[in-house]
């Protein structure tokens, strides 16, 4: 219970907001058995089991996810906001659906850009190379849904792979207006500029700047209290694998808000 107390960043009597480490899955899946994200929020708040809407996964099992409005890749760090009533989860699932929500995420991606701001505007479906993945443009095959990731080039730099060559690395804030599952990984490999780290979307690059996994954090988020109606807005500072890459790279680890 004091490890997920520690993710806890603010908790009123509607929300709870937390910062999930790398490596921690949100819900089980049915078919691995390993710590959750669930299983924590559970344990901490057994009131919360039946907010919000369980999931029905392949093989019929049905899957709890006590307050779970949104969530984060496994190896994706960062911030996340948990409803601990219906009513606070039906409100936030609206803003998500509806597009208020707005999410602000910090990335280290391969290569150099011309250009400080940018957009991908690109439809995402499954993957025809690889049923793990997600695709943009002629690799994705079946229903193809809008996706729109924003970003802004804060920097970049220069460091050695496992491989012996140099290679450019970029500090990106990245805003997705959209909510496609691994959109963000799938846009960046999309533009040629891959996350570092990413053992999906760029296992074809060596590892850099020590990266155990993905360089990707969840930075920042708004929206609009359920109970308040006051729009809030809350920060989960970069975690230490990824401000030491950033200083390895001689760039600043300060972050603008959104």
């Amino acid at each position: 219970m004091n490890k997920f107390k520690d993710m806890v960043i603010f908790e009123d009597d509607a929300i709870m907001v937390i910062n999930k480490p790398a490596g921690l899955t949100v819900h089980p899946d049915g078919k691995n058995e390993f710590d959750t994200l669930s299983n924590m929020v559970l344990e901490y708040n057994p009131a919360m089991k039946f907010v919000g809407e369980p999931l029905t996964v392949d093989s019929g099992e049905m899957i709890m996810r006590p307050g779970i409005v949104h969530r984060l890749d496994r190896d994706t760090s960062g911030i996340m906001v948990l409803a601990k009533t219906q009513n606070a989860y039906d409100s936030l699932k609206k803003q998500f659906q509806d597009h208020i929500v707005k999410k602000h995420y910090q990335a280290l991606v391969f290569g150099s850009f011309r250009h400080t701001r940018g957009k991908v505007d690109e439809l995402i479906g499954r993957s025809n190379q690889d049923i793990r993945k997600w695709a943009a443009g002629v690799h994705a095959r079946g229903e193809k849904r809008e996706a729109l990731t924003m970003y802004t080039v804060s920097g970049d730099g220069k460091t050695t792979g496992l491989d012996g060559q140099n290679y450019s690395v970029s500090k990106v804030s990245i805003y997705p207006q959209t909510g496609r599952t691994h959109q963000i990984r799938v846009h960046m490999q999309y533009i040629q500029h891959p996350i570092i780290g990413d053992s999906l979307y760029a296992s074809y690059l060596p590892e850099l700047l020590n990266m155990k996994r993905q360089a990707l954090h969840s930075y920042e988020i708004k929206f609009t209290h359920p109970k308040t109606q006051k729009m809030v807005n809350f920060v989960a500072p970069l975690p230490d694998d990824m401000l030491n890459a950033i200083k390895e790279l001689g760039l600043s680890t300060k972050t603008l808000l959104n």
